[in-house]
């Protein structure tokens, strides 16, 4: 019974603590149910009118000198003018203003075509009725709003009509106006407009939306992402960018085979030139002195001295080559500047450290184009050859003394040979 009174009681004493609530709040209905609807309208109208953003990705495979799989040595040596990147470089030169500019130029993106709507300008971009193209991109006039109306004949901007497809003088610059076939047929009721931006801020603008990022620490691909309100002006965005970038590599790759094919033709050239010279030489020998019938001693004699004239002739051009490599090294060498040939010296590493110094300017020159020489990349590879030089220079010196001695030596057997040769009786010499 105890029990029962006690739930009872409770009951009572809720819906007591109900009604108040009620009766406190009532007299606020219409507040309330105002403040309802007017939540519910606002976010009818943020969701109608709104501007949606889209992102949109794509993927580069690099090869990279530091990380992922290692090639076969075979396959390095057929990839003759390919040259391993750097991850962490390309994705800077993949985010510099040169790419974003050319970019900009390539989809015409300083001259981006609006429509004016109720609440907002929109962008329109594919589904504009024109297109605007500017020949000259540093000296056109910066405008924030162009109107202009589009037909099939023409289209008129500021009540001026000019004409499609040729390059017009406007108050603005020489512009050039392109229809859009699918979308020349515009509604009366709309009004579209276009501004002239520059190229650099359009670029700028351009990064501040992409975004480059190694996969992983130890991966060799990089995560390409663009946002923008418009999904097929992103996707273009991503199109374009990898094809410039695809475009500049080659271009590297073509000035390195062009610069490397005009070194081995001038010095294949001298090389002619030399062994001309040596058997025009050796033939004149032959014929003045008649030296086929000389004795059995002084034939070696004279073997002996052909021999050391032909190892001083290699040392004096190793000689030549040391010093080419040291003019190269210590000279203001850069881009455009031709790697000197090691070919003839024994010594594997000097052609190393050689072909390592140019790789590491050829990064340099492109780094400092496209980021500056303060950036952190480009001072790292300085670093790196103020290193490799002094290395480089001491290994031709070394190599210098040693050829020197090794001449000497064969200067002074040549000598001995040719005292030898003296004592041969004069006529069995002429013969």
């Amino acid at each position: 019974m105890e029990e029962k009174l006690n739930y009872s009681y409770k009951s009572e004493e809720e819906e007591s603590v109900f009604r108040g609530i009620i009766n406190k709040f009532l007299p606020y209905w219409p507040l309330l149910l105002g403040l309802i609807v007017i939540s519910v309208a606002c976010g009818w109208v943020y969701l109608k009118y709104a501007t949606p953003f889209y992102r949109s990705s794509a993927t580069i495979l690099i090869k990279d000198d530091k990380q992922g799989a290692s090639e076969t040595s075979v396959m390095e040596t057929l990839d003759m003018f390919g040259g391993k990147k750097n991850v962490e470089n390309e994705i800077e030169v993949i985010r510099s203003r040169t790419l974003a500019r050319e970019v900009v130029k390539d989809l015409h993106l300083y001259a981006p075509v609006f429509v004016s709507e109720k609440f907002a300008d929109k962008a329109t971009y594919n589904s504009s009725p024109i297109g605007i193209e500017a020949r000259y991109l540093d000296s056109f006039t910066v405008a924030s709003r162009i109107p202009f109306v589009a037909s099939t004949a023409n289209v008129k901007v500021n009540g001026v009509d000019y004409a499609y497809n040729q390059w017009v003088t406007t108050p603005w610059g020489i512009l050039r106006f392109t229809p859009n076939e699918k979308n020349i047929k515009q509604e009366t009721d709309r009004s579209y407009f276009f501004a002239l931006n520059p190229v650099k801020g359009a670029a700028n603008q351009l990064l501040g939306r992409l975004t480059v990022i190694a996969s992983s620490k130890q991966s060799t691909i990089i995560n390409i992402a663009y946002e923008d309100d418009n999904k097929k002006r992103a996707e273009d965005i991503l199109n374009a960018l990898i094809r410039v970038y695809n475009s500049a590599a080659i271009r590297d790759k073509n000035t390195l085979a062009a610069n490397t094919l005009d070194f081995v033709e001038k010095r294949l050239n001298y090389v002619v030139a030399e062994l001309d010279s040596v058997e025009g030489k050796i033939q004149d020998y032959r014929t003045k002195n008649k030296v086929v019938n000389i004795s059995a001693q002084g034939e070696l004699y004279l073997q002996t001295v052909g021999a050391n004239d032909l190892k001083i002739s290699d040392l004096d051009m190793q000689m030549a080559v040391l010093n080419e490599v040291q003019r190269y090294v210590a000279g203001q060498s850069g881009k455009g500047s031709i790697i000197p040939s090691t070919l003839g010296i024994t010594d594997p590493v000097l052609a190393t450290q050689t072909q390592r110094l140019y790789e590491l300017e050829m990064q340099y020159e492109r780094l400092k184009g496209t980021t500056g020489e303060n950036n952190p990349a480009v001072q790292s590879i300085v670093d790196q050859i103020n290193k490799v030089k002094p290395t480089i220079l001491e290994n031709v010196n070394n190599q210098r003394r040693a050829l020197s001695a090794g001449k000497q030596d064969l200067a002074g057997t040549n000598s001995k040979y040719t005292a030898l040769l003296g004592s041969i009786p004069q006529k069995e010499r002429e013969l």
